[in-house]
């Protein structure tokens, strides 16, 4: 049972550090492209 439970967790936990990293990488891209769009500059883009 104890194995049976760490598997679960195991394979629980992957895919929600993979929704983790996606969701804080789609996070990150809007802010670029908001602080972008605020200076109305390409460098600034291109920077993120």
């Amino acid at each position: 049972m104890l194995k049976d439970a760490d598997n679960n967790l195991n394979l629980f936990n992957i895919p929600t550090s993979v929704l983790a990293l996606l969701v804080g990488s789609i996070v990150v891209f809007l802010i670029g492209l908001m602080f972008a769009g605020a200076l109305g500059s390409p460098e600034s883009y291109l920077r993120f």
